[in-house]
């Protein structure tokens, strides 16, 4: 039905083609290039570019590219992505072809652009029935404006709802976002929109091509320049709220665009708006990256991925469902995986993921007169910036609403255009002050929103780690009854067993290798069962802390010497920090030696301490003001249901030993404030650092 018509066409009046390629809109105007008329086409074909971004979403159903797939996989991608420019552009040329044919048969320009009007005028090439003609012409465009409109109806849907659920953290369903654009549609339909397309889609376009610029400078300037990351991250846990290349090139060339085909700068500026807007979006793209130097991209980096590499799935720790590791991100005001919606949707966290070292401070840092300081409300300047944002988009909307209906007056012979636009401009001066109210309303609206938010957080934040304190203790006073029996009723028995067994291993020395075996792997397990009533003991009392500036580098230094590791167990140091840290030296000690055995144990080949094999790395540096402690092993890893809970006491993933010695390092560590961070991958190994606050000098 779209290709019979040209077809019949052109084989009953080829000549056609050559009357379309002259076709000139005014007979009195002379033929030939003109390069206002092309400047003002380009500004309303740029507007369509955009719908390539709906073609890329189908994209996301391709399979992963493997070398088998490699040519089938590019041709897919360029044919339904950029590729889309070619049909497009038949479609335009089609479409500007039957017009031509619609104004020949005495059509009115303005119905003329009208899909009905086209292919009345084509099918009568194809039939001279003019029921056949009507009713061939009315299926095809309904037909045709039927899948357009779903298909627009789904991108707008999932433009509205990535829009409102990114801005305010709700998710109603994608549903209700169908139904919203479909009566926005109409709307519009009803205002008379098609009217001034033209008008809409060239100031459209002005944006949307800002955009494509931005973008199209990211790609190909400053991916290869390494300014921006090789990859493109989504997820809104590692990304900031605004990155000043995109929307800061984004907002430049629209206004300079838009300013331009108001006709400010002249009617060739006018003409060209477009251009300049994709032209000064690429300019500005670049220019603000290189001076930003690409830090606004990433706020923080995806080291989740690689200890999730090999999975098919992840359960969200939010919403509970499945999902594939690539919408998956790590986050710590949950303490747990979370997908993109739960994560885009989350209005309670305030993006902690984003700033795990900073402490956040109610007020302005003081500077200058101090009283004056105190006079100013908090946060003044975030909520004049919140203020500003709200009133110029609602500013911009408003007067984008007023010169649409401005562009849509039937003006009166008696009333001069002038007089239309004074009044119209009032009107909106007028409105700009309710607009004004409006949004210092929003603003105080919402803030009061998110300081109600904090206060309940807070309070359950609070009630959390009192319920957490409360199990502790009650876990604590446990473990201290459970260690006064135990360390009683047993060290007398296993330093009676162990003597006889040194005694026996004298008497026996000569014996078979067989019993030789038996008696170590009896001695190994009365020092196991000794360490086990020694990490209860630990654990179970509290002793206060006596710090004093300690040179770190010496003091891991000397604790390294003391440590005898198994003879197939190579260590590797990189003591550089050159840090001084106020630390407890016995207290450390403990969390050393617990950190280096369990990197021992980790390396184990079998129930025998010396079966260790494998590197173990220990080193120390400078970072943020503060001191990192690493320590590395070669082990199998800790699989990742584990690592949750590796904290908790009496936990523990070892067939032999409690689970008190991670619980205790993390104790200890928090007494000195600083923290424990664990990084494992299956198969590979684990790497324990731990951060301590250097020493103030």
């Amino acid at each position: 039905m779209l290709i019979l018509p040209f077809v019949m066409i052109f084989y009953a009046q080829p000549e056609l083609l050559s009357e379309w390629v002259s076709f000139v809109h005014d007979p009195e105007q002379e033929s030939g290039f003109n390069y206002l008329h092309f400047g003002a086409a380009t500004g309303v074909l740029f507007s369509l570019i955009v719908q390539i971004g709906e073609q890329v979403d189908y994209l996301r159903f391709l399979p992963d590219k493997t070398e088998e797939n490699r040519v089938s996989w590019w041709t897919a991608m360029i044919s339904a992505g950029p590729g889309w420019i070619l049909i497009g552009g038949l479609k335009i040329l089609a479409g500007s072809f039957l017009a031509v044919l619609a104004v020949r048969a005495g059509v009115s320009y303005v119905d003329a652009v009208e899909p009905i009007h086209m292919y009345i005028e084509a099918y009568q090439y194809v039939s001279d029935d003019p029921w056949i003609v009507l009713t061939a012409a009315t299926v095809f465009v309904i037909i045709s404006q039927v899948k357009i409109n779903v298909t627009n109806a789904y991108a707008g849907s999932l433009a509205w709802s990535n829009f409102y659920s990114r801005v305010t953290h709700y998710h109603p369903g994608r549903v209700v976002w169908l139904v919203f654009n479909i009566l926005i549609s109409l709307l519009l339909m009803l205002l008379g929109i098609f009217e001034t397309l033209q008008f809409v889609l060239t100031v459209y376009s002005n944006v949307a091509i800002a955009w494509i610029g931005a973008i199209f400078a990211d790609l190909v300037v400053l991916k290869p320049m390494k300014i921006s990351p090789s990859f493109i991250e989504f997820k809104r846990a590692h990304l900031y709220n605004i990155n000043p290349v995109g929307c800061g090139a984004m907002l430049i060339a629209s206004t300079i665009s838009v300013t331009a085909f108001s006709g400010v700068f002249g009617e060739v500026a006018q003409a060209y708006s477009a251009i300049i807007s994709l032209v000064t979006a690429f300019t500005a793209a670049i220019a603000i990256g290189m001076a930003t130097k690409g830090k606004y991209y990433i706020a923080r980096e995806d080291t989740f991925a690689d200890r999730v590499r090999g999975q098919e799935t992840i359960g969200c720790g939010v919403c509970d469902y499945n999902y594939e590791p690539q919408d998956m991100a790590y986050c710590p005001y949950y303490e747990g995986p979370i997908c993109s919606l739960c994560c885009s949707l989350d209005a309670h966290c305030h993006d902690i993921c984003k700033h795990p070292f900073i402490e956040h401070h109610e007020g302005l840092p003081i500077v200058g007169d101090r009283s004056f300081r105190r006079r100013i409300p908090p946060d003044l300047t975030q909520r004049l910036a919140k203020f500003l944002g709200v009133f110029l988009a609602l500013a911009v909307v408003t007067a984008a609403v007023f010169l649409l209906a401005y562009r849509m007056i039937d003006l009166d012979q008696m009333i001069e255009q002038t007089d239309n636009a004074r009044l119209l401009f009032r009107i909106y001066s007028a409105t700009l002050v309710l607009i004004c109210i409006g949004a210092w309303w929003i603003v105080l609206a919402h803030e009061s929103r998110e300081l109600a938010e904090r206060e309940l957080v807070t309070s359950l934040e609070i009630l959390n780690e009192t319920r957490n304190e409360l199990m502790q203790s009650e876990q604590l006073a446990t473990i201290g009854q459970v260690t006064a029996t135990v360390s009683h009723e047993l060290r007398n028995p296993l330093g009676t067993i162990s003597s006889s067994a040194s005694v026996l291993s004298r008497y026996l020395e000569n014996s078979d290798p067989e019993v030789r075996e038996e008696l170590d792997r009896m001695q190994r397990n009365i020092r196991r069962c000794v360490h086990i009533i020694e990490d209860l003991l630990d654990f179970s009392r509290y002793r206060e802390m006596v710090v004093s500036p300690v040179l770190m580098d010496e003091l891991i230094r000397s604790l390294l010497e003391e440590q005898r590791l198994p003879a197939a167990v190579s260590l590797k140091t990189a003591l550089n920090s050159e840090a001084t840290v106020l630390v407890d030296n016995e207290k450390f000690r403990q969390v050393f030696v617990n950190v280096i055995q369990n990197a021992n144990q980790a390396m184990m080949q079998s129930d025998d301490p010396d079966s260790a094999y494998g590197e173990l790395a220990v080193a120390t540096r400078v970072v943020k003001n503060r001191f990192e402690l690493s320590v590395s092993d070669q082990g199998a890893g800790i699989p990742l249901d584990a690592r949750e809970k590796i904290f908790k006491p009496l936990f523990s993933t070892k067939a032999f030993g409690i689970g008190l010695g991670m619980p205790l390092v993390k104790r200890i560590v928090e007494q000195h404030n600083g923290g424990v961070d664990i990084a494992s991958e299956w198969g590979k190994g684990t790497t324990v650092t731990i951060w301590l606050p250097l020493a103030e000098r």
